[in-house]
């Protein structure tokens, strides 16, 4: 089961960060110096896959477990179950993502930024430091864990 959440909560990660980078990036990605950028959204996706990897070889996809599958490297049952727990991770990350960007006008950065929100974001803003701090302590644990 162990395996089968660190899928879930990868394939969160990764949604909720990588395809939240290009959402918060949209309006203002060709401005200099405003927003994350192409390298900062490509930077979103490429990072957001390092917490996981040592707990279940951090899939986070359902196309490369299909491919593992496919070729020999995962038993039928467990590939069904990864890919059932992406989708469920991928439909996680995609409804915060849309609780973060619900309301209030974007040009690219949300309304919840650091130190101050808008009168109308505090939920949001709740949500954003409530998950962000999450990854943040999954990725500091994981990153200092001896296994």
């Amino acid at each position: 089961m162990k395996k089968y959440v660190a899928e879930l909560i990868g394939t969160m990660v990764l949604v909720l960060l990588g395809c939240g980078s290009a959402v918060f990036a949209g309006g203002v990605a060709d401005t200099v110096g405003a927003g994350v950028g192409t390298i900062g959204v490509a930077m979103a996706f490429g990072l957001s896959v390092i917490a996981i990897g040592n707990i279940s070889g951090c899939h986070i996809n359902p196309a490369i477990t299909l491919g593992v599958w496919l070729s020999g490297g995962m038993k039928t049952k467990r590939a069904l179950m990864y890919m059932l727990f992406q989708v469920v991770g991928a439909i996680i990350g995609s409804l915060i993502l849309t609780l973060l960007v619900s309301t209030g006008a974007h040009g690219g950065p949300t309304t919840t930024g650091s130190n101050s929100f808008a009168s109308d974001a505090m939920g949001q803003a709740f949500l954003a430091e409530a998950v962000f701090t999450f990854i943040f302590v999954l990725v500091a644990l994981a990153a200092t864990d001896e296994k």
